[in-house]
């Protein structure tokens, strides 16, 4: 389920005709420049327009998403406060249980906006082309490749951990957490990991300026933004979904 959420108890009845009246909080859970933060900047430019007022983007980056839907949470429900969520907001309750808000309790969800496929990037100087050459070169160097990912219990950490599983590199590979999926793409440029499942949202523009290369996709079939790029089963692996929703 892709949604958007919306602090419990908004109630169209409780609502003045001439709502909205004053600007919309927009809490998003991500650091600017992610693939997050970027759908979410679509959204409020399209709500900008249809509400006729400003929605403001206010990142609340950290705990998996925790630090922003404890302040909505807590926000008046009143309709001028919306959360933007993603896939680490139905995991992170099961990976920290001492959180202060219920998800089925005290949020309402309002619509789907998007789900993306992730693909499997490595760093354009390492020398591997297709996944084949990457579980080889692995299998080769134990503990000498690192894979980058946003959070604890995200997306990106469940699909990196599943395709470790899933080709025998658990012990091949490394996972190392960054705070956002921007700090991952800087980090997968700059060579400081050589390993990560991102979106095509934030790695078209690495892609572009050949710092990175995105040799399979998490998907069942082929994106047609990338078609060149095969399935992770095309590739002769394991198959891993891996499609975060927003």
């Amino acid at each position: 389920m892709v949604a958007c959420l919306l602090s419990l108890a908004f109630s169209a009845y409780t609502q003045p005709t001439s709502y909205p009246g004053k600007p919309i909080r927009l809490l998003a859970p991500s650091q600017p420049g992610g693939s997050n933060d970027g759908v979410a900047r679509i959204l409020a430019t399209g709500l900008n327009h249809y509400m006729g007022r400003p929605i403001v983007i206010d990142n609340r980056a950290g705990g998996g998403g925790i630090i922003a839907s404890e302040l909505a949470a807590r926000a008046r429900p009143d309709g001028y406060t919306l959360l933007f969520v993603y896939a680490a907001f139905t995991t992170t309750p099961f990976l920290q249980p001492n959180i202060t808000y219920d998800t089925l309790r005290d949020f309402a969800p309002i619509s789907e906006i998007a789900d993306q496929a992730q693909f499997i990037a490595v760093n354009a100087a390492l020398p591997v082309n297709s996944v084949q050459q990457l579980l080889a070169l692995a299998k080769n160097k134990p503990g000498g490749l690192l894979a980058g990912y946003t959070q604890p219990g995200g997306s990106t950490h469940l699909a990196t951990e599943i395709f470790k599983l899933r080709t025998g590199t658990s012990m091949s590979m490394t996972s190392v957490s960054y705070k956002g999926g921007a700090a991952v793409q800087i980090a997968l440029a700059a060579g400081e990991v050589q390993i990560a499942f991102l979106t095509a949202t934030s790695m078209l523009p690495q892609i572009s300026t050949g710092k990175i290369k995105a040799i399979a996709v998490a998907a069942p079939k082929r994106v047609r933004y990338l078609p060149d790029v095969p399935t992770l089963e095309e590739a002769g692996a394991p198959s891993v979904e891996a499609s975060p929703w927003q």
